[in-house]
């Protein structure tokens, strides 16, 4: 029968060497004479030992092998996707344009802003720098680092403002939830 030390090892060497390690502990503390089996502490040990190398070793090499033989960027980006990505950049940036001319001046600096946006993004899907925007794939990760940073401090005064009682719960989670879907955006818009 095993005793607590035995399904400890079970339990921390994993599935790979149970059965290795359940047939060592399943050896007989004596012989059908009476006489203590030989060696059993010793075949409990090497077979520990075993399981702990093999476990240690494949998850120590495994990685730099998979690196050393070309294998490890064969996911890479999705070329369908960022096709995508840049028509529906391309799209955005035509229709903005287009319609920032037949629009009241006072509107002018939204669509100014939209179009920066969609430069921004045509420019880190192509990973080129803008002569034209100043925008380059450096500048746009900054600035969604930026309104990360920016989402993180206006969910912590919401939470502020809710601890104080100066909102109440469902005013929170509403602002939450706008908080939530700008994240989301920003998350889902990074290429690659």
């Amino acid at each position: 029968m095993p005793n607590g030390r035995a399904i400890f090892i079970v339990g921390w060497t994993g599935m790979r060497g149970v059965v290795a390690l359940a047939a060592a502990i399943s050896l007989p503390m004596v012989l059908n004479s009476g006489e203590p089996f030989p060696e059993r502490n010793v075949m409990l040990f090497l077979t520990f030992c075993v399981i702990l190398v093999t476990l240690v070793l494949q998850g120590l090499t495994l990685p730099p092998l998979i690196r050393m033989l070309g294998l490890a960027g064969l996911a890479g980006r999705n070329a369908e996707e960022d096709a995508a990505r840049r028509a529906m950049a391309e799209a955005a940036l035509a229709y903005l344009e287009q319609t920032r001319d037949d629009t009241p001046e006072e509107f002018a600096p939204i669509y100014d802003e939209l179009i920066t946006l969609h430069r921004r993004r045509l420019n880190v899907l192509e990973s080129n720098e803008s002569a034209e925007s100043g925008s380059r794939p450096e500048d746009y990760q900054r600035w969604r680092d930026l309104s990360r940073h920016v989402g993180a401090i206006q969910r912590a005064t919401v939470l502020h403002l809710r601890n104080e009682n100066k909102i109440n719960d469902e005013v929170m989670r509403k602002l939450e939830r706008e908080l939530d879907l700008t994240e989301a955006r920003y998350a889902v818009s990074e290429p690659g």
